[in-house]
């Protein structure tokens, strides 16, 4: 009894400390690989829905439970810098206690394929147009928004997860292997 209080000690003092530059996890997530643009491919996960795109701008998009998943890619200069669109994103979301979303908010630094990647996740409340310059809004209580930032030889990938909190939360390690899975096309 004395050796599995001991353990969990151990296994709890471990885990409480982590690094702000992160390793991805290295776990199979699917057998199947997609190719994303003229730059990566990837593992899809099985659960993962694949969805029609709706514009250019959208390489791919999965339905995964009540979220979504869109992988973005404007161009080699497209959609500004990795921090205005961090900001972008923060401004999507409001806290219950007024704290700027930026302020909760954890970005962690990585490379994935050689490649420079940004990783945000932060969850509030989600209010932003329903499509860029639409006078529709969406606005939803308890989101969670799972979002990467990854840089390519001809400009940066833009990986959206944006769901309710349970959802995001519970695909995160899926997530965070499935941005691991990605390999530069050849």
């Amino acid at each position: 009894m004395q050796r599995i209080a001991v353990l969990a000690l151990i296994l709890v003092a471990c885990s409480s400390a982590s690094p702000p530059t992160t390793h991805l996890p290295t776990t199979s997530v699917a057998e199947e690989r997609i190719p994303l643009g003229a730059d990566f491919t990837m593992a899809k996960p099985k659960a993962w829905v694949t969805k029609p795109t709706t514009s250019k701008m959208r390489v791919t998009s999965f339905t995964i439970g009540e979220a979504e998943l869109v992988v973005y890619y404007f161009g080699e200069g497209g959609a500004g810098s990795t921090d205005a669109n961090l900001e972008r994103w923060f401004g999507q979301l409001t806290q219950p206690d007024g704290r700027p979303t930026r302020d909760v908010a954890t970005i962690e630094h990585s490379k994935v394929a050689g490649q420079d990647l940004t990783l945000v996740s932060v969850s509030g409340h989600y209010r932003a147009e329903a499509m860029p310059g639409s006078d529709e809004m969406v606005d939803k209580p308890d989101q969670a928004l799972l979002a990467a930032i990854v840089m390519s030889p001809h400009g940066p990938y833009f990986f959206k997860l944006l769901g309710p909190k349970a959802t995001v939360d519970a695909q995160a390690a899926v997530f965070r292997a499935t941005l691991q899975s990605l390999q530069l096309a050849r």
